[in-house]
């Protein structure tokens, strides 16, 4: 099962969204592309989130 979480603007949820998800059925997450801050990355927010053992955070195609 495939699910993609899609949304328009910054701060609206998305990335707590995946988390939910993440943490509730063990999926994987991956973002593909990152903008923004890489100091602090929407990957590493979700691993702060997250506290199940199975989930894999897969690392970003693009930073920018």
């Amino acid at each position: 099962m495939n699910i993609a979480i899609i949304g328009i603007h910054t701060g609206i949820g998305k990335t707590v969204a995946s988390a939910i998800i993440c943490e509730a059925i063990g999926a994987d997450y991956w973002k593909p592309v990152q903008a923004g801050s890489l100091n602090h990355t929407d990957s590493d927010e979700v691993r702060e989130l997250i506290t199940n053992s199975t989930t894999v955070i897969h690392k970003e195609a693009f930073r920018l």
